[in-house]
């Protein structure tokens, strides 16, 4: 891939690049101290001592031996003495390579490897890696991500670092000279552009032939086909092709994560996300809390909500930050966040949420998790469970009461017991409601009429009716004629013929069809009375 040099240049400190010759290493500026002489500099800091008479001309010095403290000299790298720097991975997360050069079989890759110049790191679609420059300046290498070590190189005894990054694919984000070190030169080569920077906190993206670039701190001059424009702290920009960059816009602002829950007891992880003017996608990365690299998670959506597949319990913190229309990155806001989902809660069966029960002491069930052993249930009358009514800790996946249930609208929950307690199960909302009582046979008049026979009860509780069988056998099986329902309390029976049969009244709810429980009556016909015969 051909590599075009579209600039970038830091305006707070100006570049001492040539735009003729946008490859050449920076001039180094040293600032004299009293006492100094030219030719003390030179054996200090010249690969040729002898040779500081070109320093002296290109800098006007009339006498090399009396140089006003303060002056600065701009001396050329290639006077300098030279020597190698390198790189070092301070983390990384998922499989990332590395290769000491582009020809060379890729490696795994470890925190703590030391990386030479021409040197490639390679990052998966969820992985990522952290670079440590010689300076301190950290290089994040973002998920399906190629970067380059083209250049480590350290001048002067080590004032003056020229540094240059070639990322071919990806994304970077980088603290460049966190320390305000004088003389450290940064540079970073995409296939469309070039950034030379100092001091300041940026991002770098290439997808294709677009470059990226997204000031957050300072400001950066992004030159492209011959035209420059400012990028200031808090705008961004893109070059296309290597064409002139686009006017810059403006950043979208870090989001308000105020709504986002800070304890999460359920994976996968499901943040909702905010409503924001001029977001079309969103960006997050998770991290521990009590470190800030490597990143451990990182996920991109155009939904609703940034999803996230697991995590280990722990407290961690959410990186969040909108993109806007031209795929710009925003502010980042940070959202603290505590996972603690293990063991898992188990499934529940019964009862099911919103359902009634009818017994006043149901059995509740639920499935098992594997590798736990136990369990803990907790049944009250408030979804806090302040004041549970039942808190037991069981070996297995059920459990009865041992008192009855009070009447009305209850909750439960279940969570797993390994070595600690999981989390719990969201409450389960359920009812007990009594099945229908008895019939109370204390107000019946039964009679027996030419048409058959009469039984006339109270009128049942509403959402109520009774149901009546008759059958010659105690069983209640196979009934004499068909049973019979009455919403008004009298029961009317066909003829039945004559002998002893058993009559089964019982109330029946009108909403559920729970039967209550049956009374059984005996009942006589003599032969006297013919006329019940069939």
């Amino acid at each position: 891939m051909k590599y075009s040099l579209v600039g970038l240049c830091l305006l707070a400190l100006p570049c001492a690049v040539s735009a003729a010759s946008p490859d050449a290493v920076p001039d180094w500026i040293y600032t004299v101290r009293p006492g100094d002489t030219l030719i003390d500099i030179a054996q200090t800091y010249l690969n040729q001592p002898n040779n500081w008479r070109p320093i002296q001309r290109d800098n006007q010095i009339p006498d090399p031996k009396m140089i006003p403290p303060g002056t600065q000299l701009r001396i050329p790298a290639n006077l300098l003495k030279h020597e190698p720097s390198s790189a070092q991975l301070i983390a990384l997360t998922g499989k990332v390579a590395f290769r000491p050069g582009d020809q060379a079989a890729w490696q795994p890759a470890t925190v703590g490897q030391k990386l030479a110049v021409g040197a490639e790191i390679q990052t998966p679609s969820e992985g990522y890696a952290v670079v440590e420059l010689a300076n301190g300046s950290r290089v994040a290498v973002q998920s399906a991500s190629l970067l380059a070590l083209d250049t480590l190189s350290l001048y002067a005894n080590g004032l003056m670092a020229d540094t240059r990054l070639r990322l071919k694919e990806g994304r970077l984000g980088i603290v460049d000279n966190p320390a305000r070190q004088s003389n450290q030169n940064l540079r970073v080569i995409t296939p469309t552009a070039q950034a030379v920077v100092r001091g300041t906190e940026f991002r770098v993206g290439v997808d294709g032939q677009t470059t990226r670039e997204e000031t957050l701190s300072g400001a950066i001059a992004f030159r492209a086909a011959t035209k420059t424009v400012d990028v200031k702290q808090g705008f961004g920009s893109l070059s296309i092709n290597a064409k002139a960059p686009q006017a810059p816009v403006a950043l979208l602002p870090a989001p308000d994560v105020g709504g986002l829950p800070q304890r999460v007891e359920q994976l996968p992880i499901r943040f909702p996300l905010p409503v924001m003017e001029k977001a079309a996608s969103w960006y997050g990365q998770i991290v521990a809390a009590a470190q800030a690299e490597p990143v451990l998670l990182a996920k991109s959506s155009t939904g609703k909500t940034l999803n996230f597949s697991d995590l280990p319990n722990g407290d961690y913190v959410l990186r969040l930050s909108a993109l806007d229309a031209l795929d710009l990155q925003g502010y980042v806001a940070l959202h603290p966040f505590t996972v603690f989902a293990r063991p898992f809660f188990p499934p529940v069966n019964q009862p099911r949420a919103d359902g009634v029960v009818r017994s006043p002491r149901p059995q509740f069930s639920w499935g098992q998790i594997v590798d736990v052993a136990a369990s803990h249930i907790q049944i009250a009358t408030s979804a806090d469970f302040t004041h549970p009514l039942f808190d037991a800790e069981v070996r297995s996946n059920h459990f009865t009461p041992d008192a009855d249930l009070p009447v009305g609208a209850l909750f439960f929950r279940v969570a797993s017991l390994d070595k600690t307690q999981g989390p719990w199960t969201p409450p389960i909302a359920f009812t007990y409601k009594p099945a229908p009582a008895a019939v109370d046979l204390t107000k019946a008049a039964m009679q027996i009429t030419s048409d058959g026979l009469t039984y006339d009860l109270p009128k049942p509780d509403a959402g109520l009716h009774y149901l009546v069988s008759l059958s010659a056998k105690r069983s209640m099986q196979p009934l004499v004629v068909p049973a019979v329902e009455s919403h008004s309390g009298q029961i009317v029976m066909p003829r039945f013929g004559v002998g002893d049969f058993y009559l089964s009244l019982r109330l029946v709810d009108d909403s559920d069809g729970t039967e209550g429980p049956a009374v059984i009556q005996k009942i006589s016909v003599p032969i006297t009375r013919p006329y019940l015969l069939p």
